[in-house]
């Protein structure tokens, strides 16, 4: 019964189409629609085994085959096409294992035949998922042309994203701008395209909030030091806060993608001055990222700083930036601190299992400050060996 309604379906497909596409044959004299048929009625297949040789048989059928497969999907409110998708999605994996690469072509415009000819969104959302797997840079106008459409267009920009090696069609595009600005941008950023950032910074003087995310977001990556000033007057001008645009994330992040490490000391201590812990917090991590010769040092200052998320950021990079002799250039300084931070401090040292300053730890357990001691015992059961 299975296999009589798919053996009904074809026949309808066929008749559509015509029938002389369908004369080649397999090894075993089947004609494309009879392999498509009895592939559709052995899915899902019971053993992995039985599941390669079925779709490796209707793979085999090329561009006809997967052109039939994709004119049987019906709108999702009128049919189920679980067995049908199944089916090309297998399909298409089949043919993306290495060793498969002659049967890409054919399954290619198989499905760009399928897409042109699809008038369900959700269907042709589908197709481009699958085509997208397989994509060339002679996919990329089939991708191009969804871009403005309100449905598809996201599909189409992971398409164009995953895509290789198509960095100059990217770049033209951006520069020819047929496409919504928030679509390009997203390439931009998806690509890391060094070559459009004057493009991508003149989009930034204007547009609604989604496009300018998109092109904040995009010059974070594909960005300089000409940047900076941009993204900096956005952050501000949205007081360094949480918004729609993404501001202040998108020039933090440039900070910290740049490599001129003055530039980026600069920007960071402008950034601890701000009245917002977070940022400043922030800017500690680019400092201490790009300014390594003074390092220690402005690890030892953040140490006095009263607020405790601070502290704790200068602690939590102190390892990553100044190496592990930043231990014992802390803990000689433990009695000049408050008893806040040597509790950050005792807490800091049992985190990252330092032995070398287990008498410190063992020391701190005997302090009158009950919150001190009690980080230090902890401290010194993560140590070890007290």
């Amino acid at each position: 019964m299975k296999r009589g309604k798919y053996s009904i379906l074809l026949l309808v497909f066929l008749l559509c189409f015509g029938v002389t596409a369908y004369a080649q044959t397999d090894s075993r004299q089947r004609t494309p629609e009879t392999v498509i048929t009895d592939g559709l009625a052995q899915l899902p297949a019971q053993t992995s085994k039985a599941y390669n040789e079925v779709i490796g048989e209707m793979a085999a059928t090329g561009q006809t085959g997967i052109q039939m497969l994709a004119g049987m999907l019906k709108p999702a409110d009128k049919a189920k096409n679980a067995t049908f998708e199944y089916a090309i999605n297998g399909i298409v994996n089949y043919v993306s294992a290495a060793g498969k690469e002659s049967m890409r072509d054919g399954i290619r415009k198989g499905l760009i035949t399928g897409l042109d000819k699809c008038t369900d969104n959700a269907n042709k959302a589908f197709l481009m998922t699958q085509l997208q797997k397989l994509s060339t840079v002679a996919e990329v106008p089939v991708f191009e042309k969804y871009l403005s459409d309100s449905y598809l267009q996201d599909y189409a920009v992971r398409a164009l994203a995953s895509t290789p090696n198509i960095d100059n069609e990217i770049t033209s595009l951006i520069k020819s701008g047929k496409a919504p600005k928030s679509s390009l941008a997203y390439l931009a950023y998806f690509k890391k395209l060094k070559g459009v950032e004057p493009i991508l910074l003149e989009w930034a003087k204007s547009g609604d909030d989604k496009t300018l995310s998109a092109v904040y977001n995009a010059l974070t990556v594909c960005g300089s030091t000409a940047s900076i000033k941009t993204l900096q007057s956005a952050a501000k001008a949205e007081g360094y806060k949480l918004e729609p645009t993404s501001a202040t994330d998108a020039y933090l992040q440039l900070l910290d993608n740049l490599y001129d490490n003055q530039t980026v000391s600069k920007a960071a201590k402008e950034l601890l001055k701000n009245d917002k812990q977070a940022i400043r917090c922030a800017g500690l991590k680019l400092l201490l990222k790009s300014d390594r010769k003074n390092v220690a040092k402005n690890i030892l200052k953040a140490l006095k700083d009263n607020n405790i998320q601070y502290r704790n950021t200068a602690l939590s990079y102190a390892k990553q930036y100044a190496g592990n002799g930043i231990f014992n250039t802390v803990a000689s300084k433990f009695k000049s601190f408050q008893a806040g931070t040597q509790t950050d401090i005792v807490r800091w040292l049992g985190n990252n299992h330092v032995a070398d300053q287990t008498d410190l730890v063992v020391n701190a357990m005997n302090s009158e400050n009950e919150e001190l001691a009690i980080a230090a015992i902890q401290a010194a059961s993560k140590i070890g060996g007290v």
